[in-house]
């Protein structure tokens, strides 16, 4: 089958093979277990939609159905969903040819009538979700939500009795959308629902409480620094419980203080890049606190960096979008009137594209696009970052320790140092300042190094010690020419001083009984 030079064939086949999605379902011979089927229909109805073929097993193999059964099995399809679901649910059903089998798809739209759940089980058992490639039972607060979606209403749109609005407030929220794009007054935030009029006064909703004083506990940006790769060890963190636009500032400045900035001058221009680009980084915060499910009150937002990786995890399903093609379609607006306000101050460019526009950002700058991952009732965008201590070399551990313990070290004195020629200095330190782990501060003679610091507390283990031992024997005695002891670590200078004199106490007996075995010698 080709449309518009475009092979419907080829593109079902190759999703065959990349497996179920949670826009993908199998099926097998035939409609034999109802129940599962049925269960796949109501979630993606609830979630974004997504298709079923007839004719594929879980195995990826296209089996398909006979030709003498191929319509009753259609027919009795579509029968079976429309008694069996509430709201009714009229799916959009044809017949394909793959591999020469016939195939049977049933394409389910996501609805506008939610909850959409199986009448036999009830609406509390009853309705799904589509997590991942399974079809899950919807939690309490995800009915919650699906039942407000039905309604045509959302979180944010809704009264927020417990916070009274007075001319201070509205004047000083005015005031701050106001200082990022161009002049907001009362009357546009009534036209975005972010307030209500009722007999001449107005009142608070749910967004305008999240925009001000935010008086929701959950609603909350958790921000961490671990050092390496999982949540053993932090290395710094903050919890963020302002309003929504302070929370989106304050988290990119969280990532950012612990990525890697690298600096490129271009004549008289220095040009500062972050590992990752600031737009994508921006995007993905903005993404979640617009697009998170506020009525689950008992999940907030979690912004990670790891040695390997950036998470940022929103509670909710993502409306409309599907996982495994995050470039392919537009999101849902889950929270129109904080939407609004985030487009009306430039944070939002255009409704439904934050995606693509964080993926082409990441393309743009030639690091990989972000991954999307649904992980139980969250959404996690992540990116992928360099470990930065596999990559560095003992030399460059050298050579930063160095630094570490003097910053106004000359590149002749690091030489010196390490034993390592001045040529090499200068190429490991020009290499670490394009990748943005040390950068350089004032002229050549009075300047510093200063070491990047997500890359200190990343490198927080990496110790280098070393030391040189002469022995003059016509004096019976030995001297030490050379002494070094260079320690890099994340910590308070006390604390550093006394692990530096332990290490001390343990060389000088070490010394001590080599002078003792030396002397027995001669």
């Amino acid at each position: 089958m080709v449309a518009d030079g475009f092979d419907i064939e080829s593109e079902m086949i190759a999703d065959i093979s990349n497996g179920e999605t949670s826009r993908l379902e199998f099926e097998g011979e035939g409609p034999g277990d109802h129940e599962r089927y049925l269960k796949t229909v109501v979630a993606f109805c609830n979630t974004a939609g997504g298709r079923i073929l007839f004719g594929v097993t879980d195995g990826r193999k296209i089996v398909g159905i006979p030709d003498e059964n191929i319509h009753q099995v259609k027919d009795s399809v579509i029968d079976t969903i429309y008694k069996s679901c509430e709201p009714p649910i009229i799916p959009y059903t044809y017949i394909t040819t793959l591999e020469d089998r016939n195939v049977l798809v049933v394409e389910v739209s996501p609805g506008d009538e939610c909850p959409y759940y199986i009448k036999s089980e009830g609406v509390n058992q009853g309705t799904y979700v589509r997590i991942g490639s399974t079809s899950m039972p919807a939690s309490p607060h995800i009915l919650k939500s699906l039942i407000l979606r039905g309604r045509g209403y959302s979180f944010d749109m809704l009264d927020c009795p417990s916070v009274a609005i007075d001319e201070q407030s509205l004047t000083a929220l005015c005031d701050m959308l106001s200082s990022f794009n161009r002049r907001i007054e009362p009357v546009n935030l009534e036209n975005m629902r972010v307030i209500k009029r009722n007999e001449g006064m107005y009142v608070a909703t749910n967004a305008y409480a999240l925009l001000t004083s935010n008086p929701f506990p959950y609603a909350e940006v958790q921000c961490a620094c671990f050092r390496g790769t999982d949540d053993l060890v932090f290395l710094d963190s903050q919890e963020l419980n302002t309003d929504l636009i302070t929370q989106v500032q304050d988290a990119l400045s969280f990532v950012l203080r612990h990525i890697n900035l690298s600096s490129e001058i271009n004549g008289l221009v220095r040009k500062d890049t972050y590992e990752i680009p600031e737009n994508a980084i921006r995007e993905a915060i903005v993404n979640a606190v617009v697009h998170r499910e506020y009525a689950m009150s008992d999940s907030s937002i979690f912004v990670k960096v790891y040695d390997d990786r950036i998470d940022i995890e929103s509670p909710g399903l993502p409306l409309g979008l599907d996982v495994s093609r995050p470039d392919a379609g537009r999101s849902k607006i889950r929270n129109p009137a904080i939407a609004s306000v985030f487009k009306a101050i430039g944070f939002i460019e255009k409704y439904g594209t934050g995606v693509r526009r964080m993926i082409a950002e990441c393309r743009a700058n030639h690091v990989p696009v972000p991954e999307f991952i649904e992980d139980k009732d969250y959404l996690v965008v992540r990116f992928s970052r360099k470990n930065v201590r596999s990559d560095l070399s003992d030399n460059e551990l050298k050579t930063l320790a160095v630094i570490s313990e003097n910053p106004s070290i000359s590149q002749k004195g690091i030489s010196d140092m390490t034993n390592l020629s001045t040529a090499t200095v200068k190429r490991i330190t020009s290499k670490m300042q394009s990748a943005g782990i040390i950068s350089r501060e004032g002229n050549r003679r009075s300047g510093r190094w200063v070491i990047n610091r997500c890359v200190r507390s990343r490198l927080v283990s990496s110790v280098s010690v070393w030391y040189q031992i002469s022995i003059t024997h016509d004096t019976d005695d030995f001297t030490v020419s050379s002494f070094r002891v260079l320690e890099w670590r994340s910590c308070d200078s006390t604390g550093r001083r006394h692990r530096l004199r332990r290490w001390l106490r343990v060389r000088r007996y070490v010394l001590l009984g080599f002078r003792r075995r030396m002397n027995r010698i001669s």
